[in-house]
C-alpha cells in the first residue's frame, strides 16, 4: 500500500507539471495498475484483515491488473534497440486489426447466429453468446467437426443435426469464408505491416528514446540539468565492437540505413546524368 501511494503522489505530480502532455495510454494504465493494486490489497472489513481473503471483485480485479502490468512493461521495452523492432511489430499488426476488425466482427456475427438458427441443441452453441464465441474459435481452425456434427450424447457416432443438409452446406460455406479467406487476409496485411516497420524501426526507437529524455529532463531540476548534461561524445566508428554491443546498439543500424539511403541516392543521382 505505501509503495503504491507512492507512485500514485509521483505520477500526479507528474500531471501537474507536464498537464494535458501527461495523458498517454503509458501513464494511464500505470495509474489504473497502481490504484487497482491499492484497492486489491486494502481490507475492507476485519475478516478480511485476519483470513487474508479477498472478495470476488478484488479477485478478479486483480486477474485484469496483473495481465496489464505486464503488457505495461512492453511499453518500456520499445526504448531498447534490440527488443523494440518487436514491440513495434505487434503494436503496428495490432493497429491493422483493430481496422479490420469490425469486417470480421460482422462475419463472426452473420454465422454465429445461423449456427444457433441451425444446431441451438448443440451445447456449444446453446445460446447467443455460446454461439458467437463458438464461432470466433472456429474462425481460427479449431472445428471440432465429429464432436459438433456427429456425436449423439451416448457417445455413438450416429449424427446430432436436425437439419443436415442445410447445416453441412452452411458450414461448408463458413469454412471456405472464415478459416481460409478472412484468416489468410490477416496473415497478409500482417507481413506487410512488419515490412514497413522493418524499413523505419531504427529512426522510430531513436524517436521514442528522443521523447523519453525531454521528458525525464523536464521533471528534473535546473540545477540537475546543468550538472548531468554532455557536451560532447567521442566516437571511435572504426574500433572493433563484441558481437553483444553490436546486437543491443542502434548506433550500426542506423549507421547501415543511412549509408543504405546515400548508396540509393548516389544510383539515383548517376542514372539521372547518364
Amino acid at each position: 500500500m505505501i509503495q503504491a501511494i507512492f507512485w500514485i503522489v509521483k505520477e500526479f505530480l507528474q500531471f501537474l507539471q507536464r498537464q494535458l502532455n501527461y495523458l498517454s495510454w503509458d501513464n494511464l494504465m500505470d495509474i489504473f495498475c497502481y490504484i487497482a493494486g491499492f484497492l486489491i490489497v486494502f481490507d475492507f472489513d476485519d475478516c478480511q484483515s485476519l483470513t487474508g481473503l479477498r472478495r470476488d471483485w478484488q479477485w478478479q480485479l486483480g486477474a485484469f491488473t496483473v495481465t496489464l502490468a505486464w503488457l505495461n512493461f512492453l511499453s518500456l521495452l520499445r526504448k531498447f534497440p534490440f527488443f523494440g523492432i518487436y514491440v513495434l511489430m505487434f503494436s503496428d499488426v495490432l493497429q491493422t486489426f483493430l481496422k479490420v476488425s469490425v469486417i470480421i466482427a460482422l462475419f463472426v456475427l452473420a454465422f454465429s447466429f445461423g449456427f444457433y438458427a441451425l444446431v441451438a441443441d448443440q451445447a456449444p452453441f446453446g445460446n447467443g453468446w455460446y454461439s458467437i464465441m463458438k464461432t470466433f474459435v472456429m474462425t481460427i481452425g479449431e472445428l471440432e467437426y465429429a464432436d459438433l456434427f456427429f456425436a449423439d450424447e451416448s457417445g455413438g457416432n450416429n449424427t446430432s443435426v436436425t437439419y443436415e443438409l442445410s447445416t453441412f452446406a452452411f458450414f461448408f460455406v463458413f469454412v471456405i469464408i472464415m478459416p481460409i479467406i478472412i484468416t489468410n487476409l490477416l496473415v497478409g496485411l500482417a507481413v506487410d505491416d512488419i515490412q514497413s516497420v522493418q524499413e523505419n524501426a531504427v529512426l522510430q526507437r531513436l524517436a521514442m528514446q528522443v521523447e523519453l529524455n525531454l521528458s525525464v529532463e523536464t521533471m528534473l531540476p535546473e540545477f540537475v540539468r546543468r550538472r548531468l548534461l554532455r557536451r560532447f561524445e567521442k566516437f571511435y566508428p572504426n574500433r572493433p565492437r563484441s558481437i553483444i554491443s553490436r546486437i543491443f546498439s542502434d548506433e550500426i543500424n542506423l549507421t547501415n540505413d543511412l549509408t543504405e539511403g546515400t548508396e540509393s541516392d548516389t544510383e539515383i543521382l548517376a542514372s539521372n546524368q547518364v
